[in-house]
């Protein structure tokens, strides 16, 4: 999304696709890429598509040209007032000017900016019927955008080729099949009319003057001057095909300038060439010659920068994508231009656009999920080799107990055999120092008691809550004692320090020693405490 915006301009008119990407660089324009496709018609929206997914052009809007010659175009002078009052008077000029019912047309109009020196304001209306424009529009089904424009091919001409002085002018665009002619003067249209004189039928008058395919034609208009193809053929008399296709262009020219002027516009002072024909060399020669008015190539591109793409590609005539370029400035500056896509399709891509949009939502979302069950699985994991580490170490752990249970057994049995000492007050000191011998490094007896022959109550401290516990277990291997279980384990202070004090009742099994004094009237409780 932080990318710069392109917007692109596709003139599908003719055999060829002519595309000119343009992007808004510091207040200009720039020709980003232009390109020319084979394959026209009924294949554009694969083509364009093939385009668009090769090249990974990710343009922001799209403009498609609708031939001049499928629609009707038409003036109308209004005066000032509010948008609702001109949409009503725009309404009633279409259905007297156009002879078509409006509603079997797709139309549209726009307002110039500013009013004339006669205070009206011009107003362009164009129409087409729907047929077409569907015709045209499912062509280009693939690759459509949800703001995609449909507009006229000679009004986008207009666009890029507008001149700025008063002067009447036309605009010859020159195409395969058809020739648009636009009397302009400055910002203002004058007159708009197509004729079928394009560049398809000087190629036929050139085969039926040297008698030759249309193929072989077609390569010698690329390769010789226009006058050379103008010359009568050996063996022929009276006027050529080519001489006969120059006098019908300079007609249309002619009356093309009359339509200027009975609109109100000055005397037309130049022609301007553009499209496939521009390419014809030595053609705007002839025609200047005929018609006696200076005739020079169109360029789009004069006031725009060229981008490195376009210096790096093919030297194509910048008149060839006159149209294209002019395309690409409506959709780049959205307004004053007349778009002809029909409602119902433009619904049909605002659908479309929430359900994709809906769609990515979900797909989002379900990426998202499946990261977090990854990241999940990735922390269970981690958490259970953490656990199976733990398992290791605690195993590690008893292992080492059980190794030390001998030497503890050892001294429990040896507090058993003195016993007796103990009861009669011998060397309990001592007692208690071998019983803490045989417990964890960090625990030791201060208090040793025996209950009714029974229990041994250990009491004593420790650095820590598991070393208390290691004791326990320890005490519970060592096989002496019928059951170990601990009374309590608090935490207090002792020398400055944390001090776990705990008690520890050992249970004698009933053969044991001091139980069997305890059965022949032996003393119900005794003990030493050492402080």
């Amino acid at each position: 999304m932080f990318k710069n915006k392109t917007y692109l301009g596709v003139d599908t008119r003719g055999r060829d696709i002519k595309i000119v990407e343009l992007r808004k660089s510091g207040g200009a324009l720039e020709v980003v890429q232009a390109v020319k496709l084979k394959g026209g018609g009924s294949d554009i929206g694969t083509a364009l598509g093939r385009f668009l997914l090769d090249t990974d052009t990710r343009p922001h809007k799209i403009a498609y040209s609708m031939p001049a010659s499928a629609c009707s175009v038409k003036f109308a002078r209004l005066p000032e007032t509010r948008a609702k009052e001109t949409a009503k008077m725009v309404y009633y000029e279409a259905e007297t000017q156009i002879p078509l019912p409006l509603n079997d047309l797709v139309w549209g109009y726009s307002v110039a900016d500013q009013a004339g020196d006669d205070g009206l304001r011009q107003v362009v209306i164009a129409a087409a019927r729907r047929e077409t424009v569907a015709e045209i529009v499912s062509g280009m089904e693939e690759p459509m955008l949800p703001d995609s424009s449909l507009q006229v091919s000679t009004l986008a001409g207009r666009r890029a080729l507008s001149p700025e002085a008063d002067d009447s002018v036309i605009l010859l665009d020159m195409d395969e099949d058809w020739a648009d002619l636009t009397a302009v003067s400055g910002k203002e249209i004058l007159s708009c009319r197509s004729t079928n004189l394009g560049v398809g039928t000087l190629v036929a008058a050139a085969a039926a003057d040297l008698d030759i395919e249309l193929e072989e034609a077609e390569e010698l208009i690329g390769q010789w001057t226009f006058s050379k193809l103008c010359a009568p053929s050996q063996g022929k008399t009276g006027q050529s095909a080519v001489e006969g296709w120059v006098d019908s262009i300079v007609l249309e020219l002619r009356r093309s300038a009359l339509s200027a002027v009975s609109s109100g516009g000055l005397p037309v002072s130049s022609i301007i060439l553009s499209g496939r024909g521009a390419a014809v060399s030595g053609i705007a020669e002839v025609i200047a010659e005929k018609i006696n008015l200076p005739v020079e190539i169109g360029n789009p591109w004069a006031e725009m920068q060229l981008g490195a793409v376009v210096k790096h590609g093919k030297d194509y005539l910048p008149a060839e994508f006159t149209v294209a370029t002019g395309l690409a400035i409506s959709a780049a500056e959205s307004t004053g231009s007349i778009n002809l896509m029909p409602g119902e399709h433009k619904e049909a891509r605002i659908r479309q656009r929430r359900e994709r949009a809906a769609m990515l939502g979900l797909g989002i979302a379900a990426a998202v999920l499946f990261i977090t069950i990854l990241l999940g699985q990735i922390g269970i994991r981690t958490k259970s080799a953490e656990l199976d580490d733990l398992k290791g170490r605690v195993a590690v752990a008893r292992h080492a107990a059980v190794s030390v249970q001998p030497g503890l057994a050892k001294e429990v049995s040896a507090m058993q055999r003195i016993a007796d000492a103990v009861q009669n007050s011998s060397t309990p000191i001592e007692v208690l120092r071998r019983i803490s011998q045989g417990l964890p490094k960090s625990c030791w007896i201060s208090e040793l008691r025996f209950d009714a022959g029974k229990l041994v109550v250990l009491r004593g401290g420790a650095l820590s809550d598991s070393a208390v516990a290691d004791a326990v277990y320890q005490l519970s291997g060592a096989g002496v004692f019928e059951s170990v279980s601990m009374d309590y384990c608090n935490l207090g202070t002792g020398d400055n320090k944390q001090v776990y004090e705990f008690q520890i009742k050992c249970a004698l099994p009933p053969d044991s020693m001091l139980s069997g004094k305890a059965k022949t009237g032996a003393s119900k409780r005794s003990g030493l405490v050492v402080r």
